[in-house]
């Protein structure tokens, strides 16, 4: 599994929160997501974990 550190950061006074991954995480032939047009995902809190999923279509 690859791994790099990224950061998750707050824009304006928002309460959203962004999650910013490493290029060389993207850049890998297993990242599971659409490099191109993203994907609507799920996010999870799991004790001290955070968990990205892709969400199922509609």
């Amino acid at each position: 599994m690859l791994e790099g550190k990224g950061k998750i950061y707050r824009s304006g006074t928002a309460y959203t929160m962004f999650v910013s991954i490493p290029a060389d995480v993207v850049k890998d032939a297993s990242f599971p997501f659409d490099r191109e047009k993203g994907n609507d995902v799920i996010v999870r809190i799991d004790r001290d974990r955070l968990t990205i999923v892709k969400a199922e279509p509609r």
